[in-house]
């Protein structure tokens, strides 16, 4: 059977100093990379969180704000008896209409190829987009054609149908992107709970091991020390019937077999004399 404290015994003092050494430096460097580890994994979550789901939220809300003031400029166009105030509408809503456009692209190009729920999602918006376009043409085509009252009454009507219907498929997609930002979050906070858990583990572990070993080999450096130390106090004084018990394979073991060989030559000097 393995006796751990046999095996330490017969290793070399400076094998045991360097085995304690050892032990730390491997402690050390099991903390750090768990630390490391736990950094790095915190660090992807909240990346995620800022670079996918709060941009996500933010693209949605800030397509709702370009749509309904596409709205407002519409109305204006088709209201105005100024030729300037309905440049100026158009300008404005050929703008916002490309900012819609410009969010809705950017959107589609960052999802992840396996979220299937955030696709269909953007794609709901962007088809609501398609219908209110068409509507958008018919409306300024009536009001070009001096026909402001069916303009309207398409803008009043049909108009806000399909504004509430892309309006609820942004709240759809904001929605989803927050519940993405939360879940994040509430990963990230149990990520980091369950890793303090395991680094406090190790710490303890590491300090159970940390201090049994070099208790372990403190006592096998002393134990011999102290027993050649009497032998030799003992020889000092001239008793050479003594006893060294201590036997390994380390400096202490040859100082202890070196002992017992010079007093047995010197019973042997004695005897003969």
């Amino acid at each position: 059977m393995f006796d751990h404290e046999d095996w330490i015994q017969n290793l070399t003092v400076s094998k045991k100093l360097f085995l304690v050494a050892t032990l730390a430096s491997l402690v050390t460097l099991m903390l750090g990379i768990l630390s490391f580890s736990l950094m790095w994994r915190l660090e992807s979550i909240s990346v995620e969180i800022s670079e996918n789901w709060l941009v996500g939220v933010d693209n949605s809300r800030a397509a709702e704000t370009y749509f309904t003031d596409f709205r407002l400029n519409e109305r204006t166009y088709i209201t105005s008896t100024s030729e300037a105030s309905r440049q100026n509408s158009q300008e404005e809503v050929d703008r916002l209409g490309g900012e819609i456009d410009k969010v809705i692209t950017e959107y589609q190009n960052s999802i992840a190829a396996e979220d299937s729920k955030d696709r269909s999602l953007i794609d709901a918006v962007e088809q609501s987009w398609q219908d209110y376009q068409s509507l958008h043409e018919k409306m300024f085509a009536a009001a070009d054609a001096g026909h402001a009252d069916n303009a309207i009454q398409i803008l009043e009507r049909e108009g806000k149908e399909s504004y509430f219907a892309l309006k609820a498929a942004l709240t759809d997609l904001a929605q989803y992107n927050s519940d993405g930002a939360y879940a994040a979050s509430a990963h990230s906070t149990k990520l980091f709970k369950n890793a303090t858990l395991t680094l406090i583990l190790v710490v303890l572990i590491s300090i159970t091991v940390g201090t049994s070993l070099p208790v372990a080999i403190i006592h096998t450096i002393r134990r011999p020390i102290k027993e050649i130390e009497a032998a030799a106090l003992k020889m000092g004084q001239g008793d050479f019937n003594l006893q060294i018990d201590y036997q390994s394979k380390d400096e202490l073991g040859v100082l202890a077999d070196q002992m017992r060989s010079l007093t047995r030559r010197i019973h042997t000097i004695l005897d003969d004399e």
